[in-house]
């Protein structure tokens, strides 16, 4: 049997099984404390399965770790173990349900046989979401390399057309030049016509014939005006996108000057690490966000130095939901009255249950004269199983980065909101702001990463020469670099880095899908 169909017979097998056990296990309603604990594990652990049951729809994925097969099998195992005890519990006709079942369960099992499957359980659902986060750390990894092709072409169309604006505009300056000589002539033309009619002493016939020499010349002045107005006017139909108004001149520079001082304060906050803004505080960072994200906006609206990226078609469209995706994510931010700066713990949560059914990847790259943006959102849509009938609940988490032109572009700026849509209302969970600094690929903290090199990463952070927080040039974290290390990826994730953090990573090597 291949390594992908064990896979899936396994999760099969152990999902009917588990399902069993936790409905037998609930079924008891005088048990003790630990047995509730069994049952909440026992949840938690079909939750798990079902996660990775739906990763299958992605090819490649489940059969890129090979210790995932290793798991399922000594889980089902454990789950097939503790099952077997069932079958001494029998209930007889007549008898009352819930005492009979406590009599009977406490029988076979002690308070030790509990204890016992709560920590193997527990510890299998902790694999379990290790095993996971590596795995959407390749998805993010995979889907980084593709982006990061759109992103380069990108950045030739954008080359061109500052070579194409720079040429519409010497085109424009020549079509007024023209203008302005055309006038010239017409006014002369017009002198000479009036000067000639005047002269008394010119006979008509020679009169005549000048005056007709005139009429040839201001006709063929007049064919040549009209020409040149038409190419002005295809000209600035051209251009017109790159114009700006000389009244808008003194609004820009004060709203650049309001944007680089919101930079400058967020540049501050890059030695607080895991740091809880509430209040007041909260409030003016929160302004220094919206006032980077109102900059974005007219970046999108204005155009005038970055072309979007984006996996759909149609550039009004596309610029419509970008503008839409940003100002989502700024009502999520701001009505949040606490935030999350450079947090280094990975806050825990137990994997989402449920089946995802659909699934919306949207990114896009808009450059200004401020800096660069980055833009990525993601929904899914996800059946959950209740008691009554089956729910869908969506998910909403949309991340921004900035890299600012301005303190030497040194540093980059990254937010990021999260949205739960359930049946019963929404839930938002706190916003993140991490402001890292920007280093070189080559640096010595990247080369330790890629190399697993773990002693010589931890004594980088001790001394300050490098953080959790750290990118290179382009963009790539040091969870991008350490796609080959699942130890330093899972001890990464577990303070607070980002599995579906997308950037341009086509320099670092791919050992796993090239």
């Amino acid at each position: 049997m291949e390594v992908g169909a064990s896979v899936l017979a396994f999760i099969g097998f152990g999902l009917t099984s588990i399902k069993t056990f936790h409905k037998f296990v609930t079924s008891i309603k005088d048990g003790p404390q630990k047995l509730q604990d069994l049952a909440r594990a026992l949840d938690s652990l079909r939750a798990a399965y079902e996660r990775t049951q739906a990763l299958q729809e992605l090819p490649g994925i489940l059969e890129s770790s090979p210790s995932l097969l290793e798991q399922l099998r000594r889980c089902n195992d454990d789950v097939d173990r503790f099952s077997k005890t069932l079958v001494k519990m029998q209930i007889q006709p007549g008898e009352r349900l819930y005492s009979t079942l406590r009599k009977k369960f406490k029988l076979p099992l002690c308070e030790d046989e509990i204890r016992d499957m709560l920590g193997i359980f527990s510890g299998h659902v902790s694999i379990f979401t290790l095993e996971i986060s590596v795995l959407d750390i390749r998805i993010a990894h995979r889907n980084s390399s593709g982006i990061s092709q759109v992103i380069t072409g990108t950045e030739h169309q954008s080359n061109m057309m500052r070579q194409q604006h720079t040429s519409l505009k010497e085109i424009k300056e020549d079509v007024f030049r023209s203008s302005s000589q055309i006038e010239h002539v017409q006014t002369v033309v017009n002198a000479l016509a009036l000067k000639v009619e005047s002269l008394p002493a010119v006979s008509t016939q020679h009169s005549t014939s000048i005056l007709d020499m005139l009429v040839k010349l201001e006709g063929k002045v007049n064919e040549l005006s009209l020409r040149e107005q038409q190419m002005f006017d295809d000209t600035s139909r051209s251009v017109s996108a790159f114009d700006i108004a000389p009244s808008s001149g003194r609004n820009m520079e004060s709203s650049n000057a309001r944007v680089v001082g919101s930079i400058h304060r967020l540049s501050t906050l890059l030695e607080n690490k895991n740091q809880i803004a509430e209040f007041e505080e909260a409030e003016g960072i929160i302004d220094d966000l919206e006032t980077l994200l109102q900059q974005m906006d007219t970046s999108i609206q204005d155009m005038g130095l970055g072309e979007p990226t984006s996996h759909r078609t149609g550039f009004q469209s596309v610029e419509k939901e970008h503008r839409k995706e940003m100002k989502r994510a700024l009502r999520v931010l701001t009505s949040s009255s606490k935030l999350k700066v450079n947090p280094q713990v990975w806050s825990r949560r137990d994997p989402p249950s449920g089946r995802v059914t659909k699934r919306q990847d949207n990114v896009a790259l808009y450059q200004s004269q401020l800096g660069d943006w980055l833009l990525s959102t993601r929904r899914q849509w996800r059946i959950c199983e209740t008691q009554a009938e089956d729910e869908e609940h969506q998910e909403y988490t949309a991340t921004i980065t900035f890299k600012p032109i301005a303190q030497g572009g040194s540093h980059h700026i990254k937010v990021s909101v999260q949205q739960l849509q359930q049946v019963n209302g929404f839930y938002a969970l706190t916003p993140v702001v991490s402001i890292g600094r920007i280093r070189p690929s080559n640096s010595r903290v990247f080369q330790c990463i890629k190399l697993g090199l773990f002693d010589e990463f931890f004594q980088l952070i001790a001394t300050g020469e490098a953080s959790l927080q750290d990118r290179d040039e382009k963009g790539a974290s040091l969870l991008h670099y350490a796609h080959s290390q699942p130890e330093i990826c899972c001890f990464l994730i577990k303070h607070g880095a980002d599995v579906d953090d997308l950037a341009n990573v086509s320099h670092v090597d791919d050992e796993y899908f090239e």
